[in-house]
């Protein structure tokens, strides 16, 4: 049962490191993306931009962003929660690695919840790009529910799948049993394997020790005792 238990929790934190990993890759989708929002300019002509490249319609490929362009607060909000999310999962990660190959440490469960929180919510930032009024109207609400000028890219839709593989995972964090770590495990069963040695050591050795105290008796021991 114990076995069964611990086989349990180990395949339950590989899963949960999993989601974290593919969190971490739709997140980086998500800044390398220049297709977050489409939208249609005051000519008409459609576009799509990312949160750190946009889609140039000319040359059919994507371009970063000028740094000369002046952003408005809900644009660099979005910005930095794409950057900010995947390193709070990263950080993540590091602690589910330490605690499932070293040693377990107290508020573990604790600190990996909050930075799963962390990069949900940085995360869902992301959207605050609806808000901007170079592409949008400035209504995010709006922009989300009706899409329109706006419309949800396949950078949204990335974003969307990272919030949602983070949610699972602060989940699993909280529903999941925790696995002695490798290391401990290893050491218990270096101990049982010398105790294990020990013993049939000992096992041998003592009939030769029974025998030599029999082959070593005074014959006139034995005969006395017979006698009597």
């Amino acid at each position: 049962m114990c076995c069964l238990s611990q086989g349990y929790a180990v395949c339950c934190r590989w899963f949960l490191m999993v989601l974290m990993v593919t969190g971490i890759v739709f997140s980086c989708l998500t800044v390398a993306s220049c297709h977050f929002i489409k939208y249609v300019d005051s000519n008409g002509n459609q576009g799509a931009v990312g949160l750190y490249r946009y889609f140039d319609t000319t040359t059919s490929s994507c371009i970063d962003h000028d740094d000369s362009i002046s952003y408005s607060e809900s644009e660099n909000a979005a910005r930095t929660g794409a950057v900010v999310a995947p390193m709070a999962a990263s950080a993540t990660i590091l602690i589910l690695l330490i605690e499932f190959c070293c040693c377990r440490f107290i508020c573990s469960r604790l600190l990996m919840g909050l930075g799963l929180i962390a990069a949900l919510v940085m995360q869902g930032i992301t959207f605050l790009i609806f808000d901007s009024e170079k592409f949008c109207n400035g209504d995010i609400i709006t922009e989300i529910m009706h899409q329109e000028p706006c419309t949800v890219a396949d950078g949204a839709v990335f974003s969307a799948v990272a919030m949602l593989l983070y949610f699972m995972s602060g989940v699993l964090v909280f529903c999941t049993p925790k696995p002695e770590p490798m290391r401990v495990k290893k050491d218990v069963e270096t101990s049982s394997s010398h105790m294990s040695v020990m013993t049939a050591n000992s096992s041998i050795q003592s009939p030769s020790v029974t025998m030599n105290d029999v082959e070593n008796t005074p014959m006139g021991s034995s005969k006395s005792a017979s006698w009597t």
